[in-house]
């Protein structure tokens, strides 16, 4: 009763949200609308205001670029230079591949679909998000890299020499001022993704949650009590309702 009672809070309650035209203009254009809220388009402003001027900014998780391209945005917006970075391995996960595991038909075709395999939707979100982010953010295009998590904090801590989804080179590696922690919601895959991100994290850096909302049931809705209780130099400034870490 008490989680039911939490969600139809969180649902009437309304999110805190920025005004802005090009946001808007971008949330209309691209794949993805529904998979952003606004207490995280708020959360992005409030961090990118506070910048820490040293540490790259990492988003784990990018699917069609509505996100990246929002902090692309807000980065000129507030004439803030620290390099961006991103990774997203476009590996498809159906909604019931547990389930399902031993159908081969299912796990071939994206879910709803006997036309349309995983690998030609995944291809799409990918391209979508390479076109997307050339046209809106070429003036400040950030590092994508296709790897999941674990890999991309592998060779982040190894400093490894990279070839992102534009074909530039770049070397990975060094402080980290934001990371925004969009990908896989399981607890484990969430909570290992903040702890990579955090040994990078520089004094005054902030780390964004997605759907760690006290009334979702994901993993990643377990993580703040876990941060909490584990890192006491990591303060949540921002419940929106996703939560939003300061390192103090």
């Amino acid at each position: 009763m008490r989680k039911k009672l939490q969600y139809y809070y969180f649902k009437l309650r309304k999110e805190q949200k920025i005004k802005d035209d090009f946001i808007a203009r971008l949330r209309c254009a691209m794949i993805g609308e529904g998979m952003i809220t606004e207490g995280n388009i708020y959360a992005f402003d409030y961090v990118i205001q506070h910048l820490p001027q040293i540490g790259a900014l990492i988003e784990i998780g990018s699917f069609g670029g509505m996100s990246t391209n929002i902090i692309c945005y807000l980065l000129r917006k507030y004439q803030k230079k620290n390099l961006f970075f991103t990774a997203d391995p476009w590996i498809y996960e159906g909604y019931h591949d547990t389930a399902r595991a031993a159908d081969a038909q299912y796990l071939h075709y994206m879910d709803g679909s006997n036309r349309i395999t995983r690998k030609a939707y995944t291809d799409f979100v990918k391209q979508g998000f390479i076109r997307n982010t050339q046209f809106f953010s070429a003036e400040n295009l950030p590092y994508t890299i296709q790897l999941f998590s674990d890999n991309f904090f592998k060779k982040w801590q190894e400093k490894q020499n990279v070839t992102d989804v534009f074909e530039r080179k770049i070397t990975l590696g060094g402080e980290i001022s934001f990371a925004y922690i969009d990908g896989n919601h399981a607890f484990d895959y969430a909570r290992k993704d903040f702890e990579a991100a955090y040994q990078h994290l520089v004094v005054g850096g902030f780390i964004l949650l997605d759907d760690s909302a006290d009334f979702y049931h994901y993993g990643s809705a377990e993580l703040p009590a876990f941060i909490q209780k584990i890192y006491p130099d990591m303060k949540c400034v921002l419940k929106n309702p996703n939560y939003l870490f300061q390192k103090m």
